[in-house]
């Protein structure tokens, strides 16, 4: 992704308000606080050009503008399932959205419009993964209204109890993922994984109205995760298997790997199939020159 320009200036938004405001604590360390952070200044941008003011509080922040997330997070989902990059008004009217009202200001920061033929109308968002982020979002809201008929999509016959859900729902978006030949929802998946976390819901309060302790929930999916790896027969699965872990914070796997290249020892090792993509993905990232 750092070679993609847009995902670029997403960080390097993110990295300067950050630095400037913050002075460069609290930098984030995953995919999903990174967007987090986008979104809240996007909210804070719209706030500025529309409202005429700044809203420092960051609860404040996402309450006010918390209608209008939940109905951009809704398209955002309803188009991704069906593997839309672009949209018609229909598609907005159909989850509440009117382009018109001036309560869409928030649109023209993250969701932007064209003409085509015949002046027809169409709607974007400004990247595929701020839509993928948002999709996320929905469903990770739809799990905590318990809404099982809106998560229909990854329970498919699936009827978990309440204290179930989350593991069950995780687990299938997981396999919605693997099951991909193109790769459709594993960015998807890792937000929704991040979103997950106690700690990145924290930062969701005001769109939140509370976090979830769900430690047990995600021990019980990592494992899930690493023994589908073990399996893993594709490199680009395991790739994403390797982020997804990443994304819950899990840094055993890394570590492991890390280890493994700084061995001074001259007896080989045996790395398995499934973690040899995340080996060559982090010899690329470390600066690693050669492998013997």
């Amino acid at each position: 992704m750092c070679h993609v320009p847009v995902f670029c200036w997403i960080t390097a938004t993110v990295l300067q308000d950050i630095l400037v405001k913050n002075n460069g604590q609290d930098i984030p360390s995953t995919l999903t606080e990174m967007y987090i952070h986008f979104l809240l200044i996007q909210m804070n941008m719209k706030n500025q050009k529309y409202d005429k003011k700044q809203e420092r509080d960051r609860t404040k922040l996402l309450s006010s503008n918390k209608e209008m997330i939940f109905k951009l997070a809704k398209l955002a989902f309803e188009q991704l399932k069906e593997d839309n990059i672009m949209f018609y008004e229909k598609d907005l009217k159909a989850c509440g959205i009117d382009e018109s009202e001036e309560s869409t200001g928030l649109c023209t920061e993250i969701f932007k419009k064209d003409s085509v033929l015949h002046e027809m109308k169409v709607y974007y968002f400004i990247h595929l993964s701020v839509q993928e982020f948002l999709a996320a979002l929905h469903v990770f809201l739809c799990y905590l209204k318990q809404d099982k008929d809106e998560l229909i999509f990854f329970l498919e016959n699936s009827r978990p109890n309440k204290k179930e859900l989350l593991y069950v729902l995780l687990r299938k978006a997981i396999d919605k993922a693997k099951e991909s030949d193109r790769g459709h929802f594993d960015l998807f998946l890792r937000f929704l994984l991040g979103i997950s976390l106690e700690s990145n819901q924290k930062l969701l309060i005001g769109l939140l109205d509370e976090t979830l302790n769900s430690k047990n929930c995600i021990n019980k999916t990592i494992q899930y995760i690493k023994q589908l790896q073990n399996n893993d027969t594709c490199p680009n699965k395991s790739i994403n298997h390797f982020f997804c872990i990443l994304e819950l914070q899990d840094r055993t796997l890394y570590q492991q790997i890390m280890k493994y290249l700084r061995s001074e020892s001259g007896q080989p090792k045996a790395v398995s199939n499934s973690n040899c993509s995340a080996l060559v993905y982090v010899l690329l990232m470390s600066g690693f020159q050669t492998v013997d």
